[in-house]
Formats: C-alpha cells, sequence, structure tokens
C-alpha cells in the first residue's frame, strides 16, 4: 500500500503531464489556425497583423511577373469590386494555369508592404453555379 506523501507526488506529476500536455496542444492550434478573409477585409487590418492567414480574392493576370535573378514571382488580387488591391509576392513553383484562373486563395502573411504567399490554391466557379 503507498504511503500518502506517494500519492502526492504521482497526483502532482499527473497535473504536471496534463497542464504540459494542454499548453502544447492549445498552442499548436492557436498557431495553424488560418483565417479566411477578402482582400477588403484584409486592407482593414492593422499593419502589424503577422498572423497566418487565407486571402481570398480576384487574380488580375496582367500584374503576374516573374523575376529570374530573384527567383520570385510577383502580382496583385483585387476584390471583387476592383476597388481594394494587394502586391504578393511568392517564392516557389507557380501553377502553370495561374494566369487562366479569376479566383484565388492564398495563403501566408504580410510582410514589410506585400502580402508573402506560401500556398496557392484556385476556388472552382463550377462548384458554387446552382445545379439544373
Amino acid at each position: 500500500m503507498m504511503n500518502f506523501s506517494m500519492k502526492k507526488k504521482i497526483i502532482l506529476i499527473l497535473v504536471i503531464l496534463i497542464v504540459g500536455l494542454s499548453y502544447i496542444l492549445v498552442t499548436n492550434f492557436r498557431d495553424s489556425a488560418t483565417y479566411y478573409i477578402t482582400v477588403e477585409e484584409f486592407i482593414d487590418l492593422s499593419p502589424d497583423e503577422t498572423r497566418q492567414i487565407r486571402l481570398a480574392g480576384i487574380l488580375d493576370p496582367d500584374s503576374i511577373n516573374y523575376n529570374e535573378f530573384e527567383g520570385i514571382y510577383t502580382f496583385q488580387v483585387k476584390d471583387k469590386d476592383f476597388n481594394y488591391k494587394i502586391d504578393c509576392i511568392f517564392n516557389g513553383i507557380i501553377p502553370s494555369n495561374l494566369a487562366s484562373q479569376e479566383e484565388v486563395l492564398l495563403e501566408g502573411k504580410m510582410q514589410e508592404n506585400f502580402f508573402k504567399v506560401n500556398q496557392i490554391m484556385f476556388q472552382c466557379p463550377s462548384r458554387y453555379e446552382e445545379s439544373l
């Protein structure tokens, strides 16, 4: 049979483990949460917002440029009314059909005066069309 001080030690160790695991789960979930916002909502964010977000917008195909020296793509996304635009930068392999896409989802975060894109995804208009 365990004495009283041994039971206290086991309970204390279990409490420390539960608190530690809870902390790890909460911080990982918070860091991995990605917010979905429009270009207009993005413009209204404070400049010190540095969290990872998912930005939805209309791609301006005429703005797509590739800098061979730096290996980066630059382009702009606009809101649906074309009132606001955001300069974006992407360092990676760009999808070959990017210029033919209208609506894009960009995952990344604001850095200096541009949106640093980590991932480019497409919104498929046919998914939102009404069935006949």
